[in-house]
């Protein structure tokens, strides 16, 4: 009879790891607590059944579902696309330092293994082998780095870059992010004189771009370009595109607002610390705590509720400024709503979904998508999501929602809900990158350089699948500034 006490702890024990396994497919974070939870169940497991249980009947199903359990917790582990990641590690802060410190071959064929080995284990793309373009890619970088006793972090960024922008996919890729990283300390002024850097040593800036265009993972040229500014005003970015200095230094093509376009020549040493250009330009940190990523105004001249989201950040902050939106939008009795998400790089689709709240729809259309989870492949089909609807601030006028080249990812998503439901019209440029595309990243730091790594683990599908369409194209196309307008003269 002692041994019958042993088995209700046991099943407990079970069932309650089994759970914790299932709810840590969906919760990333928590892997301390839940390892360490595991581990011990699993010791306890395996004494209760070999030291004090007798081999009966009952007992050895109950030693199976133990060894099941075991199984079914290590596959958990390498199934979850977040293990291994900087989501679970103390570590996660971690950036990089010294550009100038060179990597021995041991170390950046470690990294560059480490980089491969879990894209083949995340990626939708690679579920079932490397795609041919990126395999042949892949040997042969492998063989590149194998064949040098030393490389620059920024040359091991360029070649295993070179790999993964062949997947087509703008949120999986590999980067720097220097904490010393070297600007141009005179980019301020010409910031402020309304100038741009139009070449560098005598290649045009788009040339730049399309001559490493196997160096950005993108599924947009237009939306790539707009980020190239960062890279040709500091060393380390010149560096990656491959423009080295002549006699010293860089000669900038500057157009001036007047359309007239100078040369200018900085040497090397002309490049500071970001800490240097700070102090060189006399910028100081005026942050009063004001600015806030989405705002609100009403403009009752343009009979419209302008919501400005310059990143989908679903919190508390977010939640409560629509409310208060919203709540305007009723009390001033404008008839038309404006969401403006130009420049807005992305976050959490939920944004969307709050949004829609206040819209009189009952039901909605959502993405459908397809989740790789080590060796599974989960499809998960298209749905439609009941509308929670905020009854007390309903709006039953007409929605705007604009965008431009640089509203990507969840940014995206909005847009797509808004169109493909038929919820609004969409104003000013094609969203940055495609409707049927990658996303949900998991993150990583290269354990040797440190170079900063993202592996989407979905696949997405827009959840208007009869359009030909690639991105989310206006409804009332034009330049993204002029979008505001735009929405303006529809309204009258």
């Amino acid at each position: 009879m002692r041994e019958k006490k042993y088995i209700l702890p046991v099943i407990i024990i079970s069932l309650l790891l089994i759970g914790i396994i299932a709810l840590s497919i969906v919760l990333p974070a928590g892997y301390g607590i839940y390892i360490a939870f595991c581990f011990v169940a699993v010791i306890v497991l395996l004494v209760l059944r070999w030291k004090k249980l007798k081999k009966t009947r009952g007992n050895v199903a109950l030693l199976i579902l133990t060894c099941i359990t075991f199984v079914f917790f290590v596959l958990s582990l390498y199934c979850n696309p977040y293990f291994g990641s900087t989501t679970t590690k103390l570590t996660s802060v971690e950036s990089m330092s010294h550009p100038e410190q060179l990597l021995t071959k041991r170390q950046a064929l470690r990294d560059a293994d480490y980089a491969m080995r879990y894209l083949r284990k995340i990626h939708p793309a690679t579920y079932g082998g490397l795609p041919q373009n990126v395999k042949a890619e892949w040997k042969k970088v492998r063989a590149e780095i194998a064949s040098t006793e030393q490389i620059s972090k920024v040359e091991l960024n360029r070649k295993l870059e070179s790999v993964f922008s062949l997947l087509g996919d703008a949120h999986t890729h590999i980067s720097f992010s220097f904490n010393d990283e070297h600007y141009l300390k005179y980019v301020y002024a010409h910031n402020q004189a309304g100038d741009s850097f139009v070449s560098v040593n005598g290649i045009a800036r788009e040339d730049l771009f399309y001559n490493n265009r196997q160096l950005f993972s993108t599924e947009c040229d237009e939306y790539a370009l707009t980020f190239l500014g960062r890279y040709i005003i500091m060393l380390e970015g010149l560096e990656y595109l491959g423009v080295e200095p002549i006699a010293g230094g860089y000669t900038y093509g500057i157009k001036h607002k007047d359309g007239t376009i100078e040369e200018k020549t900085y040497p090397v040493s002309d490049f500071v610390t970001y800490d240097e250009y700070r102090a060189y330009n006399g910028i100081e940190n005026n942050s009063n705590g004001t600015y806030s990523f989405v705002r609100y105004e009403i403009d009752t001249e343009h009979d419209a509720g302008i919501l400005t989201i310059d990143e989908c950040n679903y919190n508390k902050t977010y939640r409560s400024t629509v409310k208060e939106f919203f709540e305007a939008v009723k009390a001033t009795g404008v008839n038309n709503v404006i969401v403006d998400l130009r420049d807005n790089g992305g976050g959490s689709s939920l944004v969307a979904n709050e949004f829609i709240r206040y819209l009189p729809v009952e039901k909605y259309k959502d993405f459908s998508s397809d989740l790789r989870m080590g060796f599974f492949y989960i499809p998960e089909k298209e749905r439609s999501i009941i509308n929670r609807q905020y009854t007390e601030n309903l709006f039953n006028g007409k929605v705007y929602v604009l965008t431009s080249v640089r509203s990507f990812s969840a940014a995206m998503d909005f847009a797509m809900y808004v169109k493909d439901n038929h919820l609004g019209l969409i104003v000013g440029q094609a969203s940055g990158n495609r409707a049927d595309s990658y996303g949900d990243v998991v993150c990583f730091r290269l354990p040797e350089s440190k170079l900063y790594m993202q592996i989407s683990w979905k696949k997405w599908y827009r959840i208007d699948t009869s359009t030909a369409d690639a991105f989310i194209e206006p409804d009332i196309p034009c330049a993204a500034e002029d979008a505001l307008d735009a929405a303006f003269n529809a309204i009258k």
